[in-house]
């Protein structure tokens, strides 16, 4: 039932136990004007922040198949070739990243990337993406933000 908290992690907008979690983003909230702000927050690209606070608090941020990994795989390439574990370290550096930020503020490169997120081979689509050069851009500030060298990720 869904009575109560379904999930140990809080609610990344209230802090509240959650009992839900968006299924766009992954990330835990309590409710629905929490739900709300988390999917505004989407639309403007401010969540990387919640993911990295989520994190910190000891929380699993579900990213796709990546949830149940052990910590000395963060920040390694996972298993599939679409999934990369980012650590909460990682996280932050993207919440840091002024650049990452300004390119992602361009509406055509996050309508491609959330294009890219809900593809069913998400591979194949960022391939495609990184054609248009401020998704490769993009892809590249946010691989020196983590401090991933480029050319691991072929």
């Amino acid at each position: 039932s869904m009575s109560g908290a379904v999930f140990k992690e809080k609610c990344v907008i209230t802090g509240e136990p959650a009992r839900y979690r968006d299924p766009t983003t992954g990330l835990p909230y309590a409710n629905l004007a929490a739900f709300k702000i988390l999917r505004e927050k989407h639309q403007m690209g401010e969540l990387e922040g919640l993911a990295a606070n989520a994190r910190n608090e000891d929380t699993s941020v579900a990213m796709d198949s990546t949830r149940d990994r052990p910590p000395e795989a963060e920040g390694s390439a996972a298993n599939d070739e679409e999934d990369v574990v980012v650590g909460s370290e990682q996280l932050a550096a993207l919440d840091r990243s002024l650049s990452l930020k300004r390119i992602l503020e361009n509406p055509e490169v996050a309508q491609k990337l959330r294009i890219v997120h809900s593809a069913s081979n998400r591979h194949k689509a960022l391939s495609e993406a990184r054609k248009n050069p401020l998704v490769e851009e993009a892809v590249m500030c946010m691989l020196r933000a983590i401090g991933q060298s480029p050319d691991q990720t072929q």
